[in-house]
């Protein structure tokens, strides 16, 4: 599913409500055996502590109940995070940045389950090979008719108080009774006074159920929160997915059952219920699986505003230029530039100098809203979705068309 909406960033994912208080737990233990079952492959990952200090097949350090440090291997290192729950561990293993720091854009994650005192198995010294996101289960199983059986119904573009969505979606929601909303274009939280957790709404534009469930497995990580998928994967519906996370926000562990929802029309989105792993229960999920199951799909007429914006956007500033454009035949590319120049001077050495960075991205644009407002969205050739939030320029009370804020920067179309 990737990084979160800018939305949802500024939630907090357990106190987003008044009913959303996370209880003291209980101090978890790090220390023991801990295999991860990978198809016909077994990982064991072994785990001593001596007071503050963490070591086994890597080395490092505990603070509040969390290990951290760095896991090396013969091709370099990398820093990992540690978090335990009950006999289920989270590891996290994070690449270093150009600078030596941890880069959190280069995360993976493995959930291992730790082994009881008789249990067979020989720890390694060393794991090697291709470590990702979802190694538990890749495939979504489902059997019986309701593989069959399409979740839904055809509704319209107008979203009532009692209803979860946005016109620019193509998808929304009916709203659990006594529960609440908060929302915009990018996404949507539902929360309860009374129960803790809360269900995460964000609209995604995959076209097929093998797309949307390739974002699944990826799960969600933004600045060393993640949730990361625990199993497998369950086929509800012919388009309807499900399956169970883990993971970690602003320091606190959580579980979730996610659901991915595909609109007939192309797109649709994820219901994710999310709450600490004590907390996640048959009230939250069930909330989930009744917005899941009142969808409503309808089409987002975007003829018009695609042709509106089709074309080239430039955005200049005093040592960045940044060229975007939104091509008619809906395909997308950006390229950017970073230049810096000065003069020098000593003795008979006299000149200038200039350097110069480029980036350039390359993908397919669509857009939701109307002229005023809405939002761009691109989905680069990496699978990865960019966001921007458009807003015409206006200035002394008149609306300029041909200029709009992206994501705050005002950019102007070319003639």
């Amino acid at each position: 599913m990737g990084p979160l909406p800018n939305f949802l960033l500024g939630a907090v994912i357990i106190c987003g409500f008044p009913g959303m208080q996370p209880e003291v737990k209980a101090q978890q233990s790090l220390p023991g055996n801990y295999t991860m079952q990978s198809g016909d492959v077994t990982l064991t990952l072994k785990l001593t502590q001596q007071g503050n200090s963490l070591a086994g097949t890597l080395s490092g350090q505990v603070e509040n109940n969390i290990g951290y440090g760095t896991c090396a291997g013969s091709e370099g290192s990398v820093f990992f995070e540690a978090y335990a729950d009950g006999d289920e561990l989270t590891l996290s293993l994070v690449e270093p940045d150009q600078y030596g720091a941890p880069d959190y854009n280069q995360v993976q994650y493995l959930q291992f389950s730790k082994k009881k005192t008789g249990e067979a198995g020989t720890a390694t010294g060393a794991v090697t090979g291709a470590l990702g996101l979802g190694a538990t289960g890749s495939q979504a199983q489902g059997t019986g008719s309701n593989q069959q059986r399409l979740t839904g119904t055809t509704g319209t573009a107008a979203v009532g108080e009692n209803e979860v969505g946005d016109p620019a979606w193509g998808i929304k929601f009916g709203l659990p009774q006594g529960w609440v909303k908060q929302q915009n274009m990018e996404g949507a939280i539902v929360g309860h006074n009374t129960i803790a957790g809360m269900v995460m709404v964000i609209p995604h534009m995959a076209t097929n159920l093998q797309e949307m469930q390739t974002e699944m497995q990826k799960g969600l990580q933004e600045e060393g929160s993640y949730l990361a998928l625990s199993g497998g994967m369950q086929q509800v519906s012919q388009n309807v997915l499900a399956g169970d996370y883990a993971g970690v926000a602003d320091g606190t562990q959580v579980k979730a059952k996610g659901f991915g929802i595909l609109s007939p029309n192309g797109g649709g989105a994820y219901l994710i219920a999310v709450s600490t792993p004590d907390k996640l229960g048959p009230e939250l999920i069930g909330a989930a699986e009744s917005m899941v199951n009142t969808v409503q799909y309808f089409k987002v007429e975007v003829g018009d505003l695609v042709q509106h914006f089709a074309g080239n956007w430039t955005n200049h500033t005093s040592n960045t230029s940044t060229w975007i454009c939104f091509c008619p035949d809906g395909t997308y590319s950006e390229q950017s530039e970073a230049a810096y120049s000065g003069e020098f001077g000593a003795g008979d050495n006299q000149g200038n100098w200039s350097t110069a960075s480029q980036d350039s991205d390359r993908g397919r644009w669509t857009v939701r809203g109307n002229k005023d407002s809405g939002t761009i969205i691109v989905k680069l050739a990496n699978g990865k979705e960019i966001y921007y939030e458009y807003k015409v320029h206006i200035e002394n009370g008149q609306k300029y068309y041909t200029e709009y804020y992206l994501n705050g920067y005002l950019y102007g179309k070319s003639k």
